[in-house]
Order: structure tokens, then C-alpha cells, then sequence
């Protein structure tokens, strides 16, 4: 399953009051996340992505992505639980003269894809244990 999002963030927007948007997710496991920075933005806009309080991308705490024509590609393992996931996408642009427009992307495995490789490493270690490897 891949997600994809528009999330639009006007023009003068400062770091000390972002503009959010929250992206609800299904549960299984996130293995793609992508932020597409449009041709124009010329480094002035920046995002950040948050699971509760919790800033999970980009992992250095307080800090953004930011570019220009390029996109921000994030292959990850992030277990989402059953219910509800909701993300808080945010943004700013504090020295645009116009609103930019990223794209956020989120590939999500299903628990069911997931689980036939769940046991695999015990299961390696005892053929190899059988067939004389230690």
C-alpha cells in the first residue's frame, strides 16, 4: 500500500508556529517514506514528520528536511500497531514569497506480508545446526 499526500505550506510561515497536517495510516509496517520538493522551492521550505510527540524523520531532534527539485527517499522499518495511526506532517517556510506544495509519500506492508519471514533467523540457526555448522 502506498500513501500519498499534498501537503501545502503558505508563504511566510515561521518554525515557531508550522503549518501541520495529520496523515491517518493503517496498520503493518512502514518500509518507504519520500518527501518530493518541487522545482522553486530554493530551500525555503522545510518538513518534518511526527508520530505523537515523537519527531521520527528525519531522526536528528529539532532539525528538517529541506531542498529544491529533489525528493528526500527514507527506506525504513517502522511497526505500526492495529488501529488508528495517526502522523503529524509539519512545515514551514519563513522567507517565501509564495505558498510550495511537498509531496509525502508512505509505503505500508501488511502485518501478512510480513509474518511468513518473522521466524526465519531461528529457523536458519537450527538447520545449520543440524547440518553440522556451528
Amino acid at each position: 500500500m502506498f500513501y500519498d499526500f499534498a501537503f501545502r505550506i503558505p508563504a511566510g510561515t515561521p518554525k515557531a508556529a508550522p503549518h501541520e497536517q495529520i496523515v491517518n495510516l493503517v496498520s503493518g509496517v512502514i518500509h518507504h517514506v519520500s518527501i518530493e520538493f518541487p522545482a522553486g522551492c530554493r530551500g525555503t521550505a522545510y518538513c518534518a514528520i511526527y508520530q505523537g510527540a515523537h519527531q521520527l524523520w528525519p531522526t536528528n531532534i529539532d532539525e528538517a528536511f529541506n531542498a529544491e527539485d529533489f525528493t528526500v527517499v527514507i527506506d525504513e522499518v517502522e511497526r505500526l500497531p492495529a488501529g488508528p495511526n495517526q502522523f503529524r506532517v509539519e512545515g514551514w517556510s519563513p522567507n517565501a514569497c509564495y505558498p510550495h506544495t511537498l509531496t509525502v509519500r508512505f509505503g505500508i506492508l501488511s502485518p501478512e506480508a510480513i509474518t511468513p519471514f518473522a521466524g526465519i533467523g531461528p529457523m536458519l540457526k537450527k538447520f545449520m545446526r543440524f547440518v553440522g555448522v556451528r
